[in-house]
């Protein structure tokens, strides 16, 4: 059980495992089960391992104003050095339009339920937060996993830019 009174479904490590095998993302959401709110895997939100944009289905275009909720989802992209970069991250998605009721449960619970994932593999720095669609795309995570590293040159196959002016990364093909 979280801090928050949240518990963490017994499928969530399970399925969280199952990144990057099996399937390539997920949401999770909190609901009322038997009086208790539970954490749990969406499972109309789960993509299969041939999903090849899982982060622009999840994040960029799959994302409801008023419903908070948790993405796993790996991200793959190339850099200059011709390294492909495969990472499984989690992100909390908690609009500043959602109830407010709702945006306090999320966001009490999210260090909890990111330290339980943690011991089934998720790496702390791969911990991003998104408050608003203008935040939902690829410099949320992009720029926090790259840092002073090889810039990246696509993301899910998709060309890269870096914008100087305001240090950010986009796709080049828009």
């Amino acid at each position: 059980m979280v801090k928050s009174g949240v518990e963490l479904d017994k499928a969530v490590k399970l399925t969280f495992q199952d990144v990057g095998k099996n399937i390539r993302g997920f949401k999770l959401k909190i609901s009322k089960v038997e009086k208790k709110d539970m954490c749990a895997v969406d499972p109309e939100s789960i993509l299969q391992a041939d999903a090849e944009t899982p982060f622009q289905t999840l994040v960029m275009s799959g994302l409801e104003d008023n419903e908070p909720c948790y993405i796993v989802v790996q991200v793959k992209f190339e850099d200059t050095e011709g390294k492909l970069n495969d990472k499984v991250v989690f992100i909390t998605w908690c609009s500043d339009d959602a109830n407010v009721k709702k945006r306090m449960l999320y966001a009490s619970s999210k260090r909890e339920i990111a330290k339980q994932l943690q011991t089934v593999g998720l790496q702390d720095s791969h911990v991003f937060e998104i408050h608003n669609c203008e935040e939902a795309n690829i410099d949320a995570v992009l720029s926090k996993l790259v840092g002073v590293k090889s810039k990246p040159v696509s993301f899910e196959g998709r060309p890269v830019a870096f914008n100087e002016e305001n240090k950010t990364y986009d796709f080049a093909d828009k």
